[in-house]
């Protein structure tokens, strides 16, 4: 009778590359959205400036030309909401 014995490796699960690999790429994923990120949230700031001079400018003109006034209020509305 012949016996063969031979020893199975045990699952060790990711190999420790793959694992940095998978970090590394989420990590540069993640960098890679701040200037984005940065850049939106600077355009939307002066997107509500942009809107505010606009109806300071409407409140200035409202005792002269009301239908005027009127539009311009919309209009910086329609503007603040992208």
């Amino acid at each position: 009778m012949t016996t063969v014995t031979f020893d199975a490796p045990r699952h060790r699960g990711v190999p420790l590359g793959a694992a940095l690999a998978a970090s590394s790429a989420r990590l540069r994923a993640w960098v890679a959205k701040l200037p984005a990120a940065r850049l939106q949230a600077r355009e939307e700031a002066q997107r509500f400036a942009d809107a505010a001079r606009v109806r300071r400018l409407a409140q200035s003109l409202m005792a002269d030309d009301p239908r005027l006034a009127s539009d311009l209020f919309a209009a910086a509305d329609r503007h603040e909401i992208g």
